[in-house]
């Protein structure tokens, strides 16, 4: 991810060369060569136009500005980390979120009405927003404008969790002395 030119990867960088105050100790704090932490650090200096680093004698010090970000740059890391590390739990009895299903006609008329029977009893605060099918399905989905499509096997794609619902056969009925009913129906004589 970018931030007006900032890779915010190398904010872990950052934090562990604030932290470290030592190229080394922060490449193996963050399991990266040396070389590939020195580099981070060219980088975050061209960005910050600071040295955010200076060797004074032996070690290597902050500057202000490097100072500065310590304590930021490592809240921001906390916080992101507790946020991607929360496994929020959903519950269905006291949830009131709305979703947004992308669903062929046939599946709407034939299989919603149970569902919405069973979600009502269920889940009471849940909604649905059933959307009309588009001419890009998984584009929709791609772009979070849908939660769930419900559509025939073959619009779907391996990119998407997929678990079948149902499965209906085709059926072709025909009058018993019709020519077309002698035999077997293939898909030709179809």
């Amino acid at each position: 991810m970018r931030l007006n030119r900032l890779d915010l990867n190398l904010l872990v960088v950052l934090d562990a060369l604030l932290s470290e105050c030592s190229i080394t100790r922060a490449a193996e704090r963050i399991n990266l060569s040396q070389p590939a932490t020195s580099g981070a650090l060219a980088r975050l200096r061209d960005y910050f136009d600071d040295p955010l680093l200076v060797r004074v004698g032996a070690s290597m010090q902050p500057t202000p500005l490097g100072e500065a970000l310590k304590k930021p740059i490592s809240n921001i890391l906390m916080e992101i980390q507790a946020t991607v590390e929360k496994r929020p739990r959903f519950d269905p009895q006291t949830s009131d979120r709305r979703f947004r299903l992308l669903l062929s006609d046939y599946t709407g008329s034939e299989l919603m009405p149970a569902v919405i029977a069973r979600v009502a009893r269920l889940a009471p605060g849940v909604q649905f927003e059933i959307m009309a099918p588009t001419d890009d399905p998984l584009g929709t989905l791609d772009q979070g404008h849908v939660d769930f499509l419900v559509m025939p096997g073959h619009i779907l794609s391996d990119r998407h969790p997929i678990t079948p619902i149902f499965s209906e056969p085709f059926v072709c009925m025909a009058w018993a002395d019709s020519a077309i009913a002698a035999g077997q129906l293939t898909v030709e004589r179809y």
